[in-house]
């Protein structure tokens, strides 16, 4: 050989990843007031589902199948779509909740995948969240006059009033 003093490597040194992608948390975020369909009390809410794991999964192993919504005191829940964004699976949910109803969430990270084709590891996670349809409620009014005279009632005043106070029953964004 031209080049027998060359020399090649004969021992390679590399990691395995055995370790599955592990839960970090779930939350929920209810869908715009846009996309909300209102009869009286009750309201239907899409609602996406982020849930974190420690590592990216791959995208092609999170399903609907892997979130299950069950009613809590809420009807007609469903996941309708399911993702993956690095980290983060993103599961569409949708129901029909009156005010104050709950919606409870379980998701088995064994069902996902990280590059390396391990699975997720640890037990069911459960997230129960409560539905929020009610709007505020008028509390009271007042209103004060340039001279700092407060009226609560309906009254005369020597000028118009330059601050009026609305008091509702929850806060207020």
């Amino acid at each position: 050989y031209a080049n027998a003093n060359s020399s090649s490597a004969t021992n390679f040194t590399w990691t395995m990843d055995s370790a599955g992608p592990t839960y970090t948390s779930m939350a929920a975020v209810d869908g715009s007031a846009n996309n909300r369909s209102t009869t009286g009390s009750v309201i239907t809410v899409p609602t996406t589902i982020t849930i974190t794991m420690n590592e990216t999964l791959v995208a092609s192993s999170v399903a609907v199948g892997d979130l299950t919504v069950t009613a809590g005191t809420c009807t007609g829940e469903s996941v309708s779509a399911a993702s993956a964004s690095g980290a983060t699976a993103i599961f569409t949910v949708a129901s029909t909740c009156a005010d104050t109803q709950t919606l409870i969430a379980t998701f088995t990270p064994s069902n996902v995948q990280d590059a390396y084709a391990n699975a997720g590891t640890g037990g069911a996670q459960n997230f129960t969240w409560t539905i929020d349809a009610a709007g505020p409620t008028y509390s009271s009014m007042a209103a004060e006059n340039s001279t700092g005279v407060s009226r609560s009632t309906e009254g005369t005043y020597g000028s118009m009033p330059t601050t009026i106070t609305i008091t509702m029953g929850i806060a207020m964004c």
